[in-house]
């Protein structure tokens, strides 16, 4: 028997020793017998035996085999130092191994995550949009703080017209890197050509004019007008889902105050500025 079953031994001991001091119940309509004391519960020979054997010799002290040279006090000192540095090896030699595999795991997903975003990119280029974004979610898992995978993701999604779950991953991205708005990058690069992205956005402004009260889709039309050039037309857009969002957690804002700061200000606009100061 080793040391950590000892604990399951002393509870079954303590369970029969409760058991043994419960009443004994009794039949209806029969007289109750005097209740008997349990007999002594013998000692387990063989557990004992096993018990001292397992036992290390620094747990039993035996004053007889301390070297020459040795006090008492000093024997126990050495001792308890060498059990402290075993200890202390032990735990630094686990903790290495653990840390030895989170980094392999962590080098794993990597590896997982860099195969499925080129194997998503192959696809989306070859316009099958179902498993780019099979691709797309796989990388996000294995790479939970990454946003570029999401924002692939939802070029994908969107093309599959799944405008709501586009949005939540246009989100995602921008909560894991805020500065991700300012970035000068240009989506239709991504596209099999640039008629292939031309043939996108023009369903998502078709099915977003379907749906005027949503400001979902809006802020996806908006969110790919601003990274292909067209940073008017996704502020005039934005500022559309911006109106329409009633609890915006702050994803339209962003998107909406990077495209108009890349706006000319009209003349009427220079004129509001001067005479609100």
């Amino acid at each position: 028997m080793t040391p950590k079953s000892l604990p399951i031994v002393c509870l079954f001991v303590l369970a029969v020793a409760i058991v043994a001091q419960q009443p004994e119940s009794h039949a209806p309509n029969q007289p109750s017998a005097e209740v008997q004391p349990a007999p002594p519960i013998e000692q387990n020979r063989g557990y004992r035996s096993r018990r001292d054997e397992s036992l290390s010799r620094r747990e039993r002290f035996d004053n007889s085999d301390i070297p020459p040279g040795y006090s008492s006090e000093d024997w126990s000192r050495a001792m308890a130092a060498s059990g402290a540095y075993d200890r202390g090896y032990e735990d630094g030699f686990e903790q290495g191994w653990l840390a030895a595999e989170r980094a392999a795991a962590d080098q794993q997903r990597g590896g997982l995550y860099q195969a499925a975003l080129d194997s998503g990119l192959k696809q989306f280029r070859a316009k099958r949009y179902g498993p780019a974004v099979r691709d797309f979610m796989f990388a996000a898992k294995n790479n939970q703080g990454d946003p570029v995978s999401r924002l692939h993701a939802a070029h994908a999604m969107a093309a599959l017209g799944h405008y709501e779950d586009a949005f939540l991953l246009i989100r995602r991205a921008l909560q894991l890197e805020p500065r991700l708005t300012y970035v000068p990058l240009d989506i239709r690069t991504f596209y099999a050509d640039v008629a292939e992205f031309e043939r996108r956005i023009e369903q998502v402004r078709a099915d977003a004019e379907a749906n005027p009260n949503e400001f979902r889709i809006w802020s996806v039309y908006g969110y790919f007008c601003l990274f292909s050039n067209r940073p008017e037309l996704g502020a005039s857009v934005l500022e559309r889902a911006y109106k329409s969002a009633k609890n915006d957690d702050g994803t339209v804002k962003r998107l909406l105050d990077a495209a108009r700061i890349m706006v000319p200000v009209s003349p009427e606009g220079r004129s509001a500025g001067k005479s609100s100061h």
